[in-house]
């Protein structure tokens, strides 16, 4: 069941009235799509309200490998994320994609799906297959 529904502009920042919200309406789960500079505060107001401690479970559509040094481990225990690429996971489209990537900017910024890039990279490589087999 929903219980809420909320949309911020992206420069949003405090998130008191709406954790206090979320807390009094017993929500179980937060289904979030905040992007930074949003997204650090939000989670950072849900962890100090006891949003995790009294079970409640984040889903983020947003979070990636990158994010791990932004966010103290604590505000991200239990979160679950959705997006099409984690450096972690074992596929041969995400491993060749990794080394073009670290070959072609190799230094500490790693590379991210949380924008959605990777999402769009593959849809661009999807087209590109259909346009060449339609010829």
């Amino acid at each position: 069941e929903i219980v809420g529904e909320e949309y911020f502009p992206l420069d949003t920042v405090d998130f008191r009235r709406t954790v206090e919200q979320i807390m009094a309406s017993g929500a179980e789960v937060v289904f979030n799509t905040l992007v930074p500079p949003g997204l650090t505060p939000f989670l950072d107001e849900l962890h100090k309200a006891g949003f995790g401690k009294r079970g409640g479970k984040i889903i983020c559509t947003y979070f990636d490998e990158n994010f791990f040094n932004l966010v103290p481990s604590e505000q991200i225990e239990g979160l679950y994320s959705c997006l099409d690429y984690y450096q972690e996971l074992d596929d041969p489209f995400g491993r060749a994609l990794l080394h073009r990537y670290q070959d072609r900017f190799p230094g500490s910024a790693m590379l991210t799906a949380g924008s959605g890039c990777t999402g769009h990279y593959r849809a661009i490589k999807m087209w590109e297959a259909a346009v060449t087999e339609a010829g």
